[in-house]
């Protein structure tokens, strides 16, 4: 990852194009004034007074420099969301260029896989754990192909040693998603459960609930009694 808006003279995106292309990144300036002339035919003074390219404007930068740009944006919580993704040009032997884009700012992203472990589509917000997986379903996603109303797991958060010892991750059972996914639909609310595509489970002091509604905070239960567990309850006694 190169961060190129040290300069402080708003070419940080130029300077990305620039350093893709193959120019070293503290030697870059003569080449990165070379391409902003030429992407606003504008002289070497003006250069120097030239507003940051905008997200808006991207692009206006493809179609100028036949460059595809593939945007990534990182959030709070270490996740990386696909923003935007670039104009094909693979069929003329041209490959995108990477780029994190943060408080206006660019940077160029040589291998995300060494900076990030979770990707989000900006769209849906499904998660995934490999950025190849995402870029195809962004595609889709972008093109109304994919609609997500609670995404399936593809992450799931670690746990800690305490959590493997005592609250081992199991998989919930089909009577248990069903009856939450009726409560939400009949509530008209959205309740979290073990096929949310967010980490499974939520965790509420050091044990998983079966369901988990934010807006209220409350946690859900269905319990062995609800689907007949033999182990916990007399069959005569279990119901759905």
């Amino acid at each position: 990852m190169y961060a190129l808006d040290t300069f402080d003279d708003n070419m940080c995106l130029i300077r990305c194009i620039a350093v893709c292309r193959g120019v070293r990144p503290n030697r870059c300036t003569e080449k990165v004034v070379e391409l902003a002339k030429q992407f606003v035919g504008a002289n070497d003074q003006q250069v120097q007074l030239l507003h940051a390219v905008e997200f808006t404007e991207l692009k206006k930068v493809e179609e100028k420099f036949k460059l595809g740009i593939r945007v990534y944006e990182p959030s709070e919580d270490g996740t990386w969301r696909l923003i935007r993704q670039p104009a094909h040009y693979e069929a003329i032997g041209i490959k995108p260029m990477t780029i994190g884009w943060y408080s206006d700012h660019a940077f160029l992203i040589k291998d995300i896989k060494k900076i990030a472990n979770i990707y989000a589509c900006s769209h849906c917000n499904q998660q995934f754990s490999n950025a190849r997986n995402l870029q195809p379903h962004a595609d889709r996603c972008k093109s109304n192909e994919t609609a997500v109303i609670c995404p399936g797991t593809v992450v799931e958060k670690p746990q800690v040693a305490y959590e493997k010892a005592f609250c081992p991750i199991t998989n919930a059972s089909k009577g248990t998603v069903d009856w939450l996914e009726y409560e939400a639909e009949k509530r008209n609310l959205h309740i979290h459960h073990a096929l949310c595509g967010y980490g499974g489970e939520c965790w509420i002091a050091r044990a998983p609930v079966d369901g988990y509604e934010p807006t209220t905070k409350t946690s859900v239960y269905h319990g062995c009694h609800f689907h007949g567990s033999s182990a916990h309850c007399k069959q005569d006694n279990a119901r759905e």
